[in-house]
């Protein structure tokens, strides 16, 4: 799960710094008025729009990993099977989703349940 919540971070973190100061020699109009409006607000409504980045980025994680545990699907019956392997660098193959354990999404959601993260202050 260490990836996922590296991933959940950089994401947030990037999303945000994407607000302050959009990123390229000319950035996109929308991504311009975004960012005024960003630093124009106060900053306990910018930790909470963070906050709101994470809860997003935590579900689309969680979308996945619902996904690979073939409990939500994406293309019509009857489903296609994601498989999910780590390769070790001895090179031994480990499925992650081989359902006879827990749920990827729910040791997902054990790990990192954004609303026990405290909100900003308002």
């Amino acid at each position: 799960m260490r990836i996922l919540k590296v991933s959940r971070d950089r994401v947030v973190a990037s999303a945000v710094e994407t607000l302050r100061q959009p990123p390229g020699r000319s950035p996109h109009e929308a991504s311009l008025r975004a960012s005024h409006w960003f630093n124009d607000v106060p900053e306990r409504d910018q930790a909470f729009v963070a906050w709101c980045i994470s809860l997003g980025a935590y579900s689309a994680i969680f979308s996945l990993l619902a996904t690979l545990d073939r409990v939500s699907f994406v293309d019509p019956s009857p489903h296609e099977e994601l498989r999910l392997v780590h390769v070790s660098a001895d090179g031994q193959e480990t499925l992650l989703n081989d359902f006879q354990g827990e749920e990827l999404h729910a040791l997902w959601t054990n790990e990192v349940f954004p609303f026990a993260d405290e909100l900003p202050e308002r």
